[in-house]
């Protein structure tokens, strides 16, 4: 019999774009399955979807940034270890979904992934800010403020109840990628008057991916949109409810003894890679 490769590419012309496609569809699909490979053999290890999002999560750091500093003190205090896996938000959903993965962060609980998902104690509270260009002139006070503009945002993003709301019913003009640079990219071309994005990443972002002259020429707007607690999500069955207890009893301990606060405080000052957990 055929291997699943050798079918699939001998469906297709050989084209290069397209064979790069095929294979990292079947590698995704390879690495899940090693996943649960692992879990089925080693019960101990927790398997967390995520993405980069810098201050909170970095994926050049092999602790995964301060994010994930705090979730693997969390679970190795209890006698857990931690795999981090970093994909598309949308994808990191999907594969808890499945049950491919154990759990995904940092995610606001919405009442939508409250459906699908158990939501963790909050770990740190963020603020969904507007990023326009310095050049132009813009306040705003209420939603409606701001259906005269077009909006870039990013896909898998839950910007605040009554945002999604609003955007739900078609009130703003948007546009929405996959990508995390992208609508501040389209923010800096002109082809979008607003991007929706956390304050801190937002901030973090300009300093890491632009040049500083193109850090000049946006700034975020005071007022937030929201102000939303990042959660733990996981899955929705007997070993998401098992681990979601283990988590939340050991983050109760790192907020008695002030760590949590500690780490809100250092990400506030806009320092949240130096926080270290407390022995």
């Amino acid at each position: 019999m055929l291997a699943l490769t050798d079918l699939l590419l001998r469906a297709i012309k050989p084209r290069p774009w397209l064979l790069a496609c095929v294979g990292l569809s079947l590698s995704l699909l390879a690495q899940s399955s090693e996943q649960l490979d692992s879990r089925a053999s080693d019960p101990q290890l927790v398997l967390i979807g995520t993405g980069e999002w810098a201050p909170y999560v970095e994926q050049a750091r092999d602790d995964a940034g301060p994010l994930g500093r705090l979730v693997s003190t969390v679970f190795n205090r209890a006698g857990y270890r931690v795999q981090y896996f970093f994909y598309p938000w949308a994808r990191d959903v999907y594969l808890l979904q499945k049950g491919s993965i154990d759990a995904v962060m940092p995610y606001v609980c919405t009442p939508e992934r409250a459906s699908f998902s158990l939501c963790s104690e909050p770990l740190v509270r963020a603020q969904m800010a507007i990023f326009h260009r310095r050049d132009q002139a813009f306040d705003w006070r209420e939603l409606r403020d701001l259906e005269a503009y077009s909006i870039a945002l990013t896909k898998g993003y839950a910007y605040g109840a009554e945002f999604d709301r609003a955007r739900a019913a078609g009130r703003f003009k948007v546009q929405a990628d996959s990508r995390e640079d992208a609508g501040m990219r389209l923010l800096l071309a002109g082809r979008v008057d607003l991007h929706l994005q956390d304050r801190a990443v937002g901030y973090a972002m300009l300093k890491r991916s632009f040049s500083p002259e193109q850090q000049q020429q946006l700034l975020a707007h005071p007022r937030p949109v929201s102000r939303e607690t990042l959660d733990l999500l996981f899955r929705k069955d007997p070993r998401g409810e098992k681990l979601r207890q283990v988590f939340d009893a050991g983050l109760q301990q790192l907020r008695d003894n002030g760590d949590l606060q500690r780490l809100q405080e250092a990400f506030e000052a806009g320092d949240g890679a130096s926080w270290q957990p407390g022995f």
